[in-house]
């Protein structure tokens, strides 16, 4: 638990506690905020007050400031984002790979392609549509176009189709 060493020597040995409880207990659902107050010192006859208490900024500032930096620091610390989740998959992989856990590691490895959007229906289509020429996509939006699939904004589309050049007449 990292909280600011001048905050630390301000607040209570108790109080300290607490907010480590309340942080990786209370918060992940483990255990109430009175479980928190109990465990940080607090007695049974007050530990549900106190929990309330300490959490409000106007009466313990110190406190609740404590509980709102460790909060980010965890959040900071167990969030998860693209570059995190890949490359904790990525490690996984490996890993399992070199202790011969090759189902492990082939699972590891397709979480991560699903991650990717490698496996996405919608981006392979868009990949296979920007890949076609201009005839095959027009012969693909004539099909669709003869199911009944209308094309979103196919009110704005422009043919752009280039016209026979007229020969050039040749000027004196």
């Amino acid at each position: 638990m990292k909280i600011d060493g001048r905050k630390a020597r301000k607040l209570t040995p108790k109080q300290l506690r607490f907010v480590h409880e309340f942080c990786y207990h209370t918060l992940t659902g483990q255990q109430s905020a009175s479980e928190s107050a109990r465990k940080a010192g607090y007695s049974d006859a007050i530990a549900r007050k106190s929990a309330y208490e300490l959490q409000d900024p106007n009466k313990y500032p110190l406190v609740a400031e404590a509980i709102y930096d460790l909060k980010k620091e965890l959040q900071d610390k167990y969030s998860v984002n693209m570059d995190k989740h890949l490359a904790r998959l990525d490690s996984l992989s490996k890993r399992a790979e070199e202790e011969k856990h090759y189902a492990a590691s082939i699972n590891a490895e397709a979480l991560r392609g699903k991650a990717s959007g490698l496996y996405d229906p919608t981006i392979r289509m868009e990949s296979a549509i920007e890949n076609l020429t201009r005839e095959q996509l027009v012969a693909k939006l004539n099909e669709l176009q003869k199911k009944g699939i209308g094309i979103a904004g196919e009110e704005n589309i422009i043919d752009v189709t280039p016209e026979k050049e007229q020969p050039k007449l040749i000027e004196d």
